[in-house]
């Protein structure tokens, strides 16, 4: 199984796609290459990824997209990401990032975490 098929898992908890009180914060991206050039090297503090999906793309064959969402910590802005295409070759990437923010959010659930 690839490692792509593997990340598209049914997460519970629906998260909303747009920002109600601010419509600019939501951002689509054309690839996952795209997003993780201008978040990758983000400051966790500020840009708290707290939820991810990534699922099959029902119109692309074979094609997989996702979907990450944030917390501006500063600004206290949530932004919700649409990614248009998310490729194997870009998984190790994407899984790396998930899990730095993943080690944050740990600490911040301490001691149920």
């Amino acid at each position: 199984m690839s490692l792509l098929k593997k990340l598209a898992v049914d997460h519970p908890y629906y998260c909303n796609d747009s920002n109600y009180t601010c419509i600019e914060s939501s951002k689509s991206w054309a690839t996952m290459t795209g997003f993780l050039d201008s978040y990758e090297d983000c400051d966790i503090d500020m840009n708290l990824i707290f939820r991810w999906d990534v699922e099959k793309d029902t119109d692309a064959v074979g094609g997989y997209r996702a979907e990450v969402f944030i917390m501006h910590q500063r600004k206290g802005n949530f932004a919700p990401h649409s990614i248009a295409s998310i490729s194997e070759d870009e998984v190790e990437r994407f899984q790396a990032l998930m899990l730095r923010h993943w080690a944050v959010m740990k600490q911040i659930w301490e001691p149920l975490s």
